[in-house]
């Protein structure tokens, strides 16, 4: 590993530190930024209607279990 590489996933940090040695390099965030797909406005009354009739909706995502969830919720799966 070469000097302030920080490890293979920036894990390095000096002990009893807080930080991570990758944050100690004087980056500066110049922007964070967010997407949302939106949910068609048709999908929660579909779930809402095989519910209904006795089907069991499951999504499989690939998403991040915070966004999956608040998707889910959007949905009316969860």
């Amino acid at each position: 590993m070469k000097k302030n590489e920080g490890g293979p996933n920036h894990e390095n940090r000096p002990q009893g530190s807080k930080i991570y040695e990758v944050e100690e390099e004087g980056f500066t965030l110049i922007c964070i930024a967010g997407i949302k797909d939106i949910i068609r406005r048709e999908v929660p009354d579909a779930v809402k209607m095989c519910n209904t009739a006795g089907i069991r909706v499951r999504m499989v995502t690939g998403d991040n279990l915070v966004t999956a969830i608040a998707i889910a919720k959007e949905c009316g799966i969860l």
